[in-house]
């Protein structure tokens, strides 16, 4: 009877540790192209069109309120990936939106996305803020989208060049690393938050996801650029 009872007691305080610390496991954040699910590493340029990836989260446990996600795109400079005012895409057609298939909407979120390119690392740096009220406290099972973005290369051709009203490029090979995260202002990775995966790249099918060139750098500054482009 003793055995049994001590038995029963490390059942029930094993369950209680499992159960405190997957209540304790941090947010998990899933980078994609397309949609929330299924996870695609990879995007090929097909033709002009319009290509999207998407930011959710899971195992929320208080209501999101903020978030900024920083992301390195390497390698090159291509004009086809040039979505800030004096790129050859320019920034209307980089868009950022808080509701994406096969996510719930954090109610009230509004999500900005802009990129800038580095000065002297020949690589661009997108940014991604979003904002929403406090509310009511999130299913911690459920996956909610923090941004799905959204590249029009309706004007983007794999030629080397940039042909009138073109961009060039589409062909070459980028990837796409997050390099920060930060989540309700907490920003420390393992304890905040912890990525699902951090990596996409861009015509790469042969190895989805992988980079064959490191991403994560030092971002540029915004007084950085303005020095430069004055």
């Amino acid at each position: 009877m003793r055995s049994s009872a001590r038995t029963r007691a490390l059942r029930l305080a094993a369950s209680v540790l499992i159960a405190t610390s997957a209540a304790a496991a941090p947010p998990s954040i899933r980078y994609s192209w397309n949609e929330c699910d299924p996870l695609v590493l990879d995007r090929d340029f097909t033709g002009p069109a319009h290509f999207s990836q998407t930011l959710s989260v899971t195992g929320l446990t208080q209501p999101l309120t903020s978030f900024r996600v920083e992301i390195v795109v390497a390698a090159g400079q291509p004009s086809a990936w040039q979505f800030y005012s004096f790129g050859c895409q320019g920034a209307g057609r980089l868009t950022a939106t808080s509701a994406a298939v096969g996510c719930l909407a954090v109610p009230g979120a509004t999500v900005v996305a802009t990129m800038i390119p580095g000065v002297t690392d020949f690589r661009f740096y997108l940014t991604i803020t979003g904002t929403a009220p406090a509310g009511a406290a999130p299913d911690p099972a459920a996956r909610y989208t923090l941004a799905r973005l959204d590249f029009d290369h309706t004007h983007t051709t794999d030629a080397a060049f940039d042909p009138p009203g073109q961009c060039g490029g589409g062909g070459a090979i980028q990837c796409f690393g997050i390099q920060s995260v930060t989540v309700n202002g907490a920003s420390q990775g393992g304890v905040d938050y912890v990525l699902e995966n951090g990596t996409l790249t861009w015509n790469n099918a042969s190895t989805p996801g992988q980079c064959p060139f490191p991403v994560r750098t030092r971002t540029s500054t915004w007084g950085m650029l303005k020095t430069l482009y004055r």
